[in-house]
């Protein structure tokens, strides 16, 4: 099982109340919580607009918590106590408000060690109990999945690395997102948006180069391979995209995306962060209906 620590606090704050209620035991590591971390991550990489970066050099207390986690400092709920706590202090100390559940996880996996923090909130459900009564019960709202961060710890450690945290902000965050990435101590290094429109720029000027008819064919494959990534979290290599539509290539001036990147745009990024809405431009739906 990748996941070693789960654990889930609550945290409520507004006008009127405060109501922190920290869990002193991690969870138990069952199929429920796999589902429920698994869902949560579904929802996390199937999210359109993210950022990318570091910690910045303000010393919150998210990135000493975690760095202590990883030396082994402290435990994993002494880690997940100083976070929420240091979190609701900020909420208050700014007059914002929240409500809801935060799942923090450590796990790992092949491509390294992750921390996750992750919000999300309950509502209310009906069910028909097995004696044919109904029974009211609350459930978790995976269609309303709030702010959630991971934080690759293998890379953290590395002085090179462009980036190491990723956020992603859900349903109802607009007026908590310059609070929450304060709160994480968070800035930018890599901008999707930029990376993928330089990256597709290329490929237009490649695609030029082919009959018009073949060059818009192979635009298109190369944005929904982009998009395709960017729907299972990973990156783009344009040489993976070049091997892939090698086949589709008719160019009278390169044989392949990759060689004409080499001798026309060397200073491409080899990997890049694909952008969903920076490509759907490139893509074209046909079709009909009964209307």
């Amino acid at each position: 099982m990748p996941i070693r620590h789960a654990v889930v606090h609550g945290l409520t704050i507004n006008e009127s109340q405060v109501d922190i209620h920290l869990n002193d035991a991690e969870l138990e590591l069952n199929e429920s919580v796999e589902d429920l971390v698994y869902r949560i991550k579904s929802s996390f990489y199937g999210r359109s607009s993210k950022q990318y970066g570091q910690f910045d050099e303000t010393g919150r207390a998210v990135s000493h918590s975690i760095r202590a986690l990883q030396g082994k400092k402290i435990s994993f709920i002494a880690a997940s106590h100083q976070i929420i706590e240091s979190f609701a202090s900020l909420l208050k100390d700014e007059s914002l408000s929240t409500q809801g559940y935060w799942l923090i996880v450590e796990e790992t996996l092949e491509q390294g060690d992750f921390f996750w923090l992750c919000q999300f909130k309950s509502k209310d459900e009906l069910s028909v109990t097995s004696e044919l009564d109904i029974h009211g019960n609350s459930v978790i709202d995976f269609s309303k999945l709030g702010f959630a961060a991971q934080v690759n710890m293998t890379d953290l450690i590395e002085e090179d690395v462009e980036k190491y945290i990723t956020l992603s902000f859900g349903f109802g965050d607009r007026a908590l997102q310059a609070g929450l990435t304060n709160y994480m101590g968070f800035t930018e290094t890599v901008s999707p948006t930029e990376d993928t429109k330089l990256f597709m720029d290329v490929v237009k000027a490649f695609s030029d180069t082919m009959p018009k008819e073949k060059g818009a064919s192979y635009q298109k494959k190369a944005a929904e391979y982009c998009v395709e990534q960017s729907k299972s979290g990973e990156t783009v290599a344009y040489q993976a995209i070049s091997d892939e539509l090698v086949n589709d290539t008719q160019s009278s001036v390169a044989d392949s995306l990759s060689n004409y990147i080499l001798e026309k745009k060397p200073e491409i990024k080899e990997h890049f962060i694909p952008d969903q809405k920076s490509l759907k431009k490139f893509i074209r739906f046909s079709g009909k209906s009964k209307e």
